[in-house]
């Protein structure tokens, strides 16, 4: 979530008290019609002439209006059926395009990106058969995992390569989908 102090140099959602109609004491406790003391309302109407209620953070006495991070819009389901199977009505693929579009997704994606990153680094390049590096092979088989259950998630919410916005249509994710091929196939490869 973003916090609110960092919208307060030249950003369009500050409001400072005088606009909001609130006034009184100084960094913002009192005043205004519905503010209390500790600066936690204030509202009236502003220069436009419009009601609005606003909240002050400890800002010094400036309104913010501060944008949810779950209150942003997920993407509507493409149009088009994915992968022949799904149709953009399908309750399955609703409810792996709600998953994939979750603003929480990328985030945990990328952190599971940082801790292979991690992983990788830390193997021992002298001693290949460690107790070290075969716990970290271990782990190298649940980031696949991961990886490999992501890339099958969004096939099915944008599929594959046919329509706009499907994807293997953009750049990255065919870099995604080529990482994720060479470890499950090198993953094959040393099961043999």
């Amino acid at each position: 979530m973003i916090h609110p102090a960092s919208f307060l140099d030249a950003s369009p959602f500050l409001i400072s008290q005088k606009q909001a109609g609130g006034g009184g004491a100084a960094e913002g406790r009192g005043g205004g019609r519905e503010g209390g003391p500790d600066g936690s309302g204030g509202g009236g109407i502003g220069q436009s002439g419009k009601e609005f209620r606003s909240e002050t953070y400890g800002t010094m006495g400036r309104s913010i209006i501060t944008p949810s991070f779950f209150d942003l819009q997920a993407p509507p389901v493409l149009p088009y059926s994915s992968m022949f199977i799904f149709s953009s009505t399908n309750s399955f693929r609703c409810a792996i395009h709600a998953v994939v579009t979750f603003p929480l997704f990328d985030v945990a994606i990328m952190l599971v990106i940082i801790a292979s990153s991690i992983a990788l680094a830390a193997e021992d390049p002298v001693n290949e058969h460690s107790e070290w590096n075969q716990m970290l092979n271990k782990f190298d088989k649940v980031f696949t995992f991961i990886f490999g259950f992501e890339v099958l998630l969004k096939i099915v919410d944008q599929g594959v390569i046919l329509h706009p916005g499907s994807y293997l249509r953009e750049f990255w994710n065919v870099m995604d989908m080529t990482v994720v091929s060479c470890a499950v196939s090198s993953m094959i490869m040393d099961a043999m």
